[in-house]
């Protein structure tokens, strides 16, 4: 599930907040949601436990599959 669709599905409004509330940098969450930087390793990790597995890593990583493709 993509992480937009999480926050829709849970009637999450603030973003932000809820990533300070399990410990991800607010600015992550947004440059995420923005489409700006690719996340890390760990933050795709820390946002995958917050969520309960609902959004996995690999949902996370899709966008990026042939980004870097020449």
């Amino acid at each position: 599930m993509e992480l937009k669709n999480y926050f829709v599905k849970h009637n999450i409004k603030k973003p932000c907040v809820w990533a300070s509330s399990h410990g991800i940098s607010p600015a992550t969450i947004h440059r995420y949601l923005k489409n700006l930087g690719v996340l890390t390793t760990i933050n795709a990790l820390k946002i995958e436990r917050a969520c309960n597995e609902e959004v996995t890593v690999a949902d996370l990583i899709a966008r990026y599959k042939y980004t870097h493709l020449s």
